[in-house]
């Protein structure tokens, strides 16, 4: 027997200013379990990690120590971006689901 088929979604997004990277990744995925949360979004500055949001904490959170000093207003409103980006991938994740499903009747 054989267990659920794990969907992993994936979007990198990046970009160079004054010498710095500042790297972006969103990741859905279509079941949770496996230690994965469905939803996520990880910033990186030059591949350090800086900020984490999940679909479980709900909340997007500083990891480097640098940036506690944004102020509750800014965290409020990167966690409301955030929560705004996540149905749209929980939607393409069952998109994807529905259209490389080959396991049913009708293929895509």
């Amino acid at each position: 027997m054989t267990g659920p088929l794990l969907l992993l979604l994936t979007v990198g997004v990046s970009g160079v200013y004054c010498g710095h990277s500042l790297q972006y990744y969103y990741t859905g995925v279509s079941a949770p379990g496996h230690g994965l949360p469905v939803f996520s979004i990880v910033g990186y500055v030059d591949g350090r990690q800086i900020v984490n949001y999940n679909s479980d904490s709900g909340r997007m959170v500083p990891v480097a120590p640098w940036m506690n000093r944004e102020g509750q207003d800014y965290w409020d409103g990167q966690t409301l971006a955030a929560k705004g980006t996540e149905p749209v991938y929980k939607n393409n994740v069952r998109t994807a689901m529905q259209r490389f499903n080959q396991t049913g009747g009708e293929k895509h």
